[in-house]
């Protein structure tokens, strides 16, 4: 394998290339933490399998701006900045929205990210304010700041001591460090080295608190660029799709379906009666796949759906998906026996709907046997949904939207 170019503070050195059996990617960009397990094989193709669905929350970089935004209204008192925010000119408060996002997500972004790569814990920062911000709330910020030890104001510069700043950061990361804990537990294998990837992975800050928490136990990589490290992976595994042997899924996955009601089992108001005089059960969550089970590169599910009726003319199917696993019905309600109280969380991603345009005639000497044939197809980065008839020869693909839900 050849030498990784490595962040400069990162341990390995340089100068021995390095393979791993067993690891795990941390991608900690501006939004979420994502995670994955992965082992490589020992075949000469070196394929990779997953070993743990994706993990991670919403511990990103740019929850520490959020906490400085929030220290900023607690010293002017004024959570919301209304009074810079509010006023009664709209084109003023046009301009002071966006110079205090510049404030927040340019100006202390650039400082967060010198003091994230700071070798020592010393020092301070200087965050300059806007002049129209000084002019709503110099009175109040001169009082706020008399009062403490690790701030200071210097005209319309704003300097902030490393242990203020490190108030900023901590939450963030103790809630990144909890989640690479819990997911490193869950996972039974032998982990040997930890890659540090995405924006607020490369932060020499960061590196050390998950080094400083694991110890010695993993080896620790933050590459050159690793900003750019997941962009790099997806063209590579466009090149070559078969590295990556088995994935596991992120979620469940099914469609709204119908199915024999079962006294005692199915919730009482999703009793309904079709027209041949059975009960049937509405709104059941019809897993394809649930999170965690493994994924081989070609993996595809296809179930069978008849219609409800022999004089339907479409089948409409909503697809859903949930972080859960064992879901029942798709308006996220738990089974009556269950002890937990909260919903289910499930998020329509998609649907079909495919005709059913043939001979009534047809359709009624054949009821129970006219069906539907929808297939989940794994395969790809996106997940796609196929309906296909095969009475018309009629198919339809959907894919699945995740940004909506």
């Amino acid at each position: 394998m050849k030498k990784q170019q490595l962040a400069s503070f990162a341990e390995e050195s340089l100068d021995v290339p390095f393979t791993s059996s067993c690891y795990a990617v941390i991608d900690i960009g501006g939004g979420t933490v994502d995670i994955t397990v992965c082992q490589v094989s020992k075949t000469a193709d070196q394929q990779i399998e997953s070993l743990h669905h994706p993990a991670g929350n919403d511990c990103g970089g740019s929850r520490v701006n959020k906490e400085f935004q929030k220290f900023l209204g607690n010293l002017v008192d004024d959570k919301d900045f209304s009074n810079f925010l509010n006023t009664s000119n709209e084109v003023t408060n046009a301009a002071n929205k966006a110079y205090l996002n510049e404030l927040v997500n340019e100006t202390f972004e650039k400082q967060k990210q010198i003091f994230g790569n700071k070798g020592s814990k010393t020092g301070k920062i200087s965050i300059q304010l806007p002049f129209s911000f000084m002019q709503v709330y110099s009175t109040k910020l001169q009082t706020s700041i008399q009062q403490l030890n690790d701030v200071e104001l210097s005209q319309t510069t704003l300097r902030l001591a490393y242990t203020k700043v490190e108030e900023f950061f901590c939450p963030i990361v103790d809630g990144l460090v909890k989640c690479i804990s819990e997911t490193l537990e869950r996972v039974h294998a032998n982990i040997d080295t930890i890659y540090l990837v995405g924006g607020f992975g490369g932060s020499r800050y960061v590196y050390n608190a998950i080094k400083e928490r694991f110890g010695a136990a993993y080896k620790y990589i933050v590459p050159m660029e690793p900003d750019f490290a997941i962009v790099r992976g997806a063209v590579l595994l466009h090149q070559k799709p078969d590295t990556v042997h088995v994935r596991r899924a992120d979620a469940t996955y099914g469609v709204r379906a119908n199915i024999p009601f079962i006294e005692g089992v199915h919730a009482e108001d999703y009793k309904w009666v079709d027209e041949d005089g059975e009960t049937q059960c509405a709104n059941i969550f019809s897993t394809f796949i649930e999170r965690g089970d493994p994924l081989t590169a070609d993996e595809v599910v296809v179930m069978k759906y008849a219609p409800s009726s022999a004089y339907q003319r479409r089948m409409h199917f909503d697809i859903y998906s949930s972080p859960e696993k064992d879901v029942w019905y798709t308006t996220g309600r738990r089974p009556a026996n269950s002890s937990i109280g909260a919903p289910i969380e499930v998020h329509k991603v998609g649907d079909l709907d495919i005709p059913l345009t043939f001979e009534d005639k047809h359709r009624i000497s054949n009821k129970g046997e006219d069906y539907i044939e929808l297939t989940f197809d794994f395969s790809h980065t996106e997940i796609q949904v196929k309906a296909f008839h095969p009475s018309t020869k009629t198919d339809m693909t959907a894919v699945l939207d995740f940004l909506s839900s």
